[in-house]
């Protein structure tokens, strides 16, 4: 009898268990109760509150109490959805490294990828544990994979901020090089309004040594500037991991129109004859890479981009798989950011 009675409770404790949905395990948290505060203290969030205890497969990066105390800000819904996936994703489905996934937020007036799919973070996994990267900020997941019937919660220290602008994340960054080129250039509202691009973003070290070659940045006639700045610039998302996946050194299209030379040889990402030093900064309309040099155009003579390998004339470059919903790719940790943009 009593081992009857034992099962039954086992029974009806399993089915109350994976009857809580993502809202009920925020609940039940303990941890998450001025998440809980703002969802429900205003209709504005009514829809995600029915969203998340509902049917459906959804992963929540669920800021705890200390990340709103640290933070002193309430979040909007939009910045809400910005914790939100549309798929279910427990950590143990993470790949050491990166990982690019999409969120619920669509707003274009913080999603200019213009592909619909969601503005991504980067879910870093490693030998410490899991990060989520947006922009230049980062939080520490402290509790995951608290399961719902609906999908998984991963409790966080940090509120997630939608990526902001090229320009303002350069400028936050410490990358006066890019914002002084782009202010001079006239070329700010240019980058900032390109939708689902990737920028080799020089480092300051690398500006320095293009003005000293020059004298001063006024020096340069403002079209050789612009298309300077254009050609960092290529359209579509192309996170490191695309590049290092590649099987052979492939050409993309910049703004400028002439093509830039990318590779990985094994160990570093490679644009032409400049090295990656630091990858994967999401802004909101698409990804950074900063790099060691200025990439300098092609002559009009020229058939092919300075420093790319005779080997792109030769051969038929393999395509660049460009971000989408379903990838999940993997990439090294990112540096330190200050640390290397100083440079």
């Amino acid at each position: 009898m009593l081992f009857k009675k034992a099962v039954i409770f086992s029974l009806v404790a399993g089915a109350f268990a994976q009857s809580n949905t993502i809202v009920d395990v925020l609940q039940a948290s303990g941890q998450n109760t001025k998440l809980l505060a703002l969802l429900t203290d205003s209709s504005t969030y009514a829809p995600i509150v029915t969203l998340l205890s509902g049917n459906g497969t959804f992963t929540v990066f669920a800021p705890n109490d200390d990340a709103f105390d640290k933070a002193n800000l309430t979040t909007g819904a939009d910045y809400t959805s910005y914790h939100i996936l549309g798929s279910v994703i427990p950590s143990v489905a993470l790949a050491n490294g990166s990982n690019f996934a999409d969120t619920l937020l669509t707003n274009t007036t913080y999603d200019k990828f213009g592909n619909g799919q969601g503005l991504p973070l980067d879910v870093v996994k490693d030998s410490t544990g899991v990060t989520v990267h947006f922009g230049l900020g980062s939080s520490t997941v402290v509790k995951a994979d608290n399961n719902a019937t609906n999908g998984v919660v991963h409790i966080i220290d940090t509120i997630l901020m939608p990526p902001v602008a090229p320009s303002a994340t350069a400028e936050a960054a410490n990358l006066t090089g890019v914002v002084d080129a782009l202010t001079t250039a006239g070329l700010v509202s240019a980058v900032d309004g390109a939708m689902g691009v990737t920028i080799f973003a020089p480092s300051n070290g690398a500006f320095q040594a293009l003005v000293a070659s020059v004298g001063n940045l006024s020096s340069i006639p403002l079209s050789t500037l612009q298309n300077i700045l254009k050609y960092h610039v290529v359209s579509g998302v192309y996170y490191s991991t695309n590049i290092i996946a590649l099987k052979e050194p492939t050409d993309v299209t910049t703004l400028l129109g002439p093509t830039v030379h990318v590779l990985f040889n094994g160990t570093n990402v490679l644009v032409n004859n400049s090295t990656v030093v630091l990858a994967d900064i999401l802004v909101d309309n698409g990804v950074v890479h900063v790099i060691d040099s200025v990439l300098m155009p092609p002559t009009s003579s020229s058939s092919s981009a300075t420093g790319a390998s005779s080997a792109s004339s030769t051969s038929t470059p393999t395509s660049l798989a460009v971000h989408n919903q379903a990838s999940f790719v993997t990439a090294a940790a990112l540096a330190v950011v200050f640390c290397v943009l100083l440079l």
